[in-house]
């Protein structure tokens, strides 16, 4: 995968950008962000982050560096500050948004990590993967009890105020037979976690969506992790308690492979 010729790109918050087809699609907030600032889709966004963290085969949950990465690629300075009132702990998103109302002047953006969710600011506008548009910071989808750990402010690094979107090199897709006995190699080798999937027709003439699913204890330790932000395995089960809902079997491979390694790490909590 490679990154190609650079063009120049106005410094602004856009609705996330899914595009026309499932492989311009990643459903994550690491990707959703990018595509925000950039314009480019979220599938686009995500093979970026592969395309600099060379081990990273499918993008999930997204760290810090990973983002910090890809923002400067595409020529988008990300720059941490304060945002804990003194004496106090993490504010909600609903309290931070309270006490920045003077310090969000138009042009500002804003990169926050709210209930380990990637999401930006603006003014008085708000986006993220989960919402797509561009919404009121009042909007009833947002959720703003969520705590914040993490504020950035986003500009750009070029003098003349805009950004560098790279054009991204697509690879082949990899052969479907080879993914799916993969796969099926995968949840052989692994009974414990009683991995498997489902096949849900959508349409006529489409190839079906492949639901993975886990045993109910290893379900239940995910669902637990993921709504607790003090359980010790609240990151990864955050990055293995959705997006199972999976295109293509190179996708279902990556779902499983993920969903292994949380179960050789964690299932003994289970």
């Amino acid at each position: 995968m490679a990154i190609e010729a650079k063009k120049i790109a106005a410094f602004k918050v856009r609705p996330v950008n899914h595009g026309t087809t499932k492989r311009d699609k990643n459903r994550y907030c690491g990707p959703a962000v990018l595509s925000v600032m950039s314009g480019i889709t979220t599938g686009d966004a995500s093979r970026l982050i592969r395309s600099i963290f060379t081990s990273v085969h499918a993008v999930r949950g997204t760290s810090t560096r990973q983002i910090d990465a890809a923002f400067d690629a595409l020529g988008i300075r990300m720059s941490s500050v304060a945002y804990r009132v003194a004496g106090e702990g993490n504010p909600t998103l609903a309290g931070w948004l309270r006490q920045t109302v003077s310090e969000r002047t138009p042009g500002r953006v804003f990169l926050l990590i709210a209930g380990n969710h990637w999401q930006i600011v603006t003014g008085r506008r708000y986006v993220c993967g989960i919402v797509g548009d561009i919404v009121s910071v009042k909007d009833k989808r947002i959720k703003r009890r969520a705590r914040v750990t993490s504020v950035f402010e986003l500009t750009p690094k070029a003098d003349d105020g805009k950004i560098r979107v790279p054009v991204i090199e697509r690879p082949k897709s990899q052969k479907t037979d080879a993914c799916r006995t993969r796969a099926r190699k995968l949840m052989r080798d692994n009974p414990d976690a009683g991995i498997g999937y489902e096949l849900d027709q959508i349409g006529f003439g489409e190839e079906p969506i492949k639901y993975v699913y886990v045993s109910n204890e290893l379900e239940d330790l995910i669902h637990k992790a993921a709504y607790d932000e003090s359980h010790p395995a609240h990151r990864d089960a955050c990055c293995n308690n959705d997006g199972r809902y999976c295109y293509d079997w190179q996708e279902v491979e990556y779902c499983i492979e993920a969903l292994v390694e949380f179960h050789n790490k964690w299932g003994h909590l289970s």
